[in-house]
C-alpha cells in the first residue's frame, strides 16, 4: 500500500502534533495514527494528529466552525479576503467560516467552502479528545445503557470538575449539551459522560476509531481544498 510523507515534531511521551512546522520526515501509512521511531537507542512512540482538524475542515458542532485556524485567505469563488485576513468564523454564523471581501455593493460577508470535518465527528482518534460528534448514550460497567447528563447540569450528579467555560469547550468540546467528550484525557482512556441516572454516575460512549473506517477526512465545502479528500498531506 502507499505510504505518505508527513512532516512530524517527535518528542518523547508520543506528544500529539498539530502544525509541526520544521521537523524530521518520517513516512506514515494513510489511516494510521502512530508509529514507532528509534533515535539516539531510544524508542520513540510517534502519535500523529490529522493536521485537517481545523486547518482544513471545520467541526459543525464547534460553533459552526468558532475554532477554525486554517490559512485560506480567498472566499468560496476565490475572491480575496480583505486586508489579508483569514477565514474565519468568530461570532458563530451557521454558514461556516467566512471573509469580507469587495463587491459592488461594498465589502460583504462571504463564505469559504470550507469542508465540514468527518474525523472525530463520525468516528474518534485515540482517547477521544478531539471527538465533536453528537453521541449521547454510554454504557455503565455492567452493561446498561443510559442518557448523558449535560456537561453544564449538576443533576442527578453534582460536579464541579468537567463544566463548561471557554477553555473546556475549545480544548475539550463541552458546551451546554450532553455529547460524549473526554475532557480527562490523563486518566480516561476514552470517551465519556455523566449519566442522567441515580443508579450509576457515568458511562463509557463507544465509538469507532477512525483509522479504522473508510470515513474521509471531511465531506462538503467548495474550497481549492475540497479535492484533497482522504490523502494525507505533508505539512
Amino acid at each position: 500500500k502507499q505510504w505518505y510523507q508527513r512532516r512530524v515534531a517527535i518528542t518523547a511521551g508520543g506528544a500529539w502534533v498539530i502544525n509541526p512546522g520544521k521537523s524530521n520526515q518520517v513516512y506514515l501509512k494513510e489511516g494510521a495514527t502512530s508509529m514507532l521511531k528509534v533515535e539516539q537507542g531510544k524508542q520513540l512512540e510517534i502519535r500523529i494528529k490529522p493536521v485537517m482538524t481545523n486547518k482544513w475542515c471545520y467541526f459543525e458542532h464547534d460553533g459552526h466552525g468558532k475554532y477554525f485556524s486554517g490559512s485560506q485567505v480567498t472566499d468560496a469563488l476565490g475572491r480575496e479576503c480583505l486586508g489579508g485576513s483569514h477565514c474565519s468564523n468568530p461570532d458563530d454564523d451557521p454558514s461556516g467560516p467566512y471573509c469580507m471581501v469587495n463587491t459592488t455593493s461594498g465589502p460583504t460577508k462571504s463564505t469559504c467552502g470550507i469542508p465540514r470535518c468527518i474525523w472525530d465527528v463520525e468516528c474518534k482518534q485515540g482517547n477521544g479528545e478531539t471527538y465533536r460528534g453528537n453521541l449521547e448514550r454510554g454504557q455503565s460497567e455492567q452493561g446498561h445503557e443510559y442518557e448523558c447528563q449535560g456537561w453544564g447540569q449538576d443533576f442527578p450528579h453534582a460536579h464541579f470538575y468537567f463544566r463548561p467555560t471557554a477553555f473546556t469547550e475549545a480544548k475539550y468540546g463541552l458546551g451546554m449539551h450532553n455529547y460524549c467528550r473526554n475532557p480527562d484525557p490523563q486518566r480516561q482512556p476514552g470517551l465519556w459522560c455523566y449519566a442522567n441516572t441515580f443508579y450509576t454516575e457515568y458511562v463509557t460512549c463507544k465509538v469507532e476509531e477512525c483509522s479504522l473506517t473508510k470515513h474521509p477526512y471531511f465531506e462538503g465545502g467548495q474550497s481549492k481544498y475540497q479535492s484533497i479528500g482522504r490523502s494525507v498531506i505533508s505539512t
